[in-house]
């Protein structure tokens, strides 16, 4: 991940749970020691990046084998 944003490549990882259900791709913009991966939120209608600590982003996105798509 941290690759990614250094190279300026578009990373987008599968994250979610198994219970419920649920999987999202997610476009990474960012990473902050204290607040985690951030991600770009399409629902945001002012481009807001959303942070997710680096713990549950990675239980979530180990959920999902750690797939992700990378472009660039």
């Amino acid at each position: 991940l941290r690759r990614a944003l250094v190279e300026g490549r578009i990373a987008m990882p599968i994250t979610g749970e198994w219970r419920p259900l649920w999987a999202h791709v997610r476009l990474l913009a960012a990473e902050d020691p204290a607040r985690g991966w951030g991600f770009v939120d399409p629902a945001a209608s002012d481009g807001a990046i959303r942070f997710e600590g680096h713990s549950l982003f990675a239980r979530r996105w180990r959920n999902y084998f750690r797939l992700m798509v990378v472009a660039g």
